[in-house]
This record gives structure tokens, sequence and C-alpha cells, in this order.
């Protein structure tokens, strides 16, 4: 009976606070055990309240190893800025001297292009000067030509006329050569009554050489041939002609001032051949009768 008391007593005191209390007053230990409740409650309190600062510690230092990450990865990206403006500078510094050769090229080409100018100037100055030249060349070339026409129109004159005085007196070929000669000094101003024209022979080393026509001063040197039927008689007439005017150049040490060929008569194609060949080799063709015309080239 005493023990199922205790025990139900013993169970009242940990489950009903209202007993607890009034037993604890009836011991005189009931403002004790109030303040302990209270006491725990406050410390119960307090251990929340501190747990709850170690979470919110906890947390910031959390947040702290994430701002030291921040941080850290802020320092990484910084210093990556300043390697990219290192980078950037150097680069700058070589745009730098790259522009600054750009520009010292750019002087070099503006110095070229000035003297090239100078040079173009140059050049239209000699090139005028050979305009002008080149137009009195044009001149004195037209006068030329009409003097070679008028000479022409008078040899052949005289070419008629000689023909008629040959067939009349029987005058040689190189004979009327010789006069034509004459005439063609006179008009270029010399005294012909002092100069001698005439056919002769010359011996060099163990061969003779016979000239139809020769005049020692001005050297002239002349072949006369009756009649040329063919382009080839008419070559080798020019390669003899030029056979006589190279030997008596050296023998006579001095340069020819007329190269001559008279024809009596040819083809007029050989003709034509003749004038172009002696043109090509600075020899006075003076063509005598053709078969169909007359004809002088000079």
């Amino acid at each position: 009976m005493m023990s199922e008391l205790k025990k139900e007593i013993f169970e009242l005191l940990d489950k009903d606070a209202e007993f607890r209390y009034a037993i604890a007053g009836y011991l005189g230990l009931g403002d004790i055990i109030k303040k302990l409740d209270e006491q725990s409650e406050t410390l119960k309190q307090l251990l929340e309240s501190n747990n709850r600062l170690w979470e919110e510690v906890k947390s910031l230092r959390e947040g702290q190893d994430k701002l030291w990450e921040s941080n850290n990865k802020l320092w990484e990206s910084n210093n990556r800025l300043w390697e990219e403006l290192k980078s950037l500078r150097e680069g700058q510094d070589k745009l730098w001297q790259e522009n600054q050769k750009i520009w010292e090229e750019l002087k070099s080409l503006r110095e070229g292009q000035d003297k090239l100018w100078q040079e173009i100037h140059r050049l239209w100055e000699n090139s005028e000067r050979l305009w002008q030249e080149t137009r009195a060349l044009r001149e004195g070339q037209a006068q030329i030509r009409q003097s070679q026409e008028s000479l022409s129109n008078q040899l052949n004159g005289v070419w008629k006329a000689i023909g008629g005085l040959r067939s009349a007196l029987g005058v040689s070929l190189e004979d009327y050569t010789a006069g034509f000669v004459r005439m063609l000094l006179e008009k270029q101003g010399y005294d012909t009554n002092k100069l001698s024209i005439r056919s002769t022979s010359f011996t060099i080393g163990d061969k003779l050489l016979e000239v139809d026509v020769f005049c020692g001063d001005p050297l002239i040197i002349g072949e006369v041939t009756t009649h040329l039927s063919s382009k080839e008689d008419a070559l080798k007439e020019i390669d003899k002609l030029q056979e006589r005017v190279d030997a008596l150049e050296r023998l006579l040490h001095k340069k020819s001032y007329i190269k001559l060929l008279a024809v009596g008569t040819a083809p007029k194609d050989v003709v034509e051949f003749l004038e172009k060949l002696s043109k090509e080799r600075g020899i006075t063709f003076v063509p005598g009768r053709e078969l169909d015309s007359q004809a002088f080239s000079a």
C-alpha cells in the first residue's frame, strides 16, 4: 500500500507542476524551484540564442569563405587584367614603333616622289625640245625632198639633153656621167674648173683596179654600166662599186664624198631594186633610160 502511494507521488511530482510546487511550498522550496525553473527557462532561451548565434556565425563564416573565394577570384581577374594591360601597352608600343617606321617610309616615299616629279618635269622639257628638234628636222626634210624633186626634174632634163648629145656626137656614157657629177658639184658650191673628173686605174698590189668616174678631192668613186637586165646583175654591180670604194679609201686614207652608180638602161623592176639598195648603202644611183620611163634617186 505504501509503495503504490510513493509511486503515485513520484508520478505526480514528475508530471504535475502545480503538485510539485505545492510540495515544494510545503517543504519551503517553492521559491527556489520556481527560480530554478525560471533560470532553466532562461538558460534554455540562452542556449537556443547561443545556438542561433552559432548558426549565424557558421553562416557568416560560410559567407566569409565565399567572400574570400570571390576576393581571390577578383585578385586573379585583376592580375589577368594587369597582364592584359601590360600586353596591350607592349602592343601599343609596337604599334607606335611600326607607325613611326610607316611615317619614315612615307617620308622617304614622298621624297622619292618629289625626285620622280622633278625627273618627269625634266623629261617633259627634254621631250618638248625633242619635239621642236623633230619639227625642225621634218621641215628640213620637207625642204630636202623639194630640193630632190627639183634636182630630179633637172636631172631628167639633163639626161634627155645628154642622150641627144650622145646620139649626135657619140659621147660615151662615162663622159656624160662625169658631166653630171660636175653639175652636181657646182650646185654644192664647188669650183669644177679646178676639179679633175675622169676615168682612171690604180695598181693595188698585183691587181689593176679600173674606176669609171674618179675625183680625188672631194673623193668621188663611180661605176658606169650601159645595161643591167636582172636584179642579180644589179647586185653584182653594187658589190663591184663597193669593192672599189673600200680599196681606194684604204689606199688614199680618206672617206668617199660620193659613191655613184650610173646605169644606161634597165627594166623597171631592176631600177626600183637599185633605188632601194642604193639608199640602204649610201650610194647615189643615176638611172639613164628605163624600158618604160626614166627615174632618179639620191
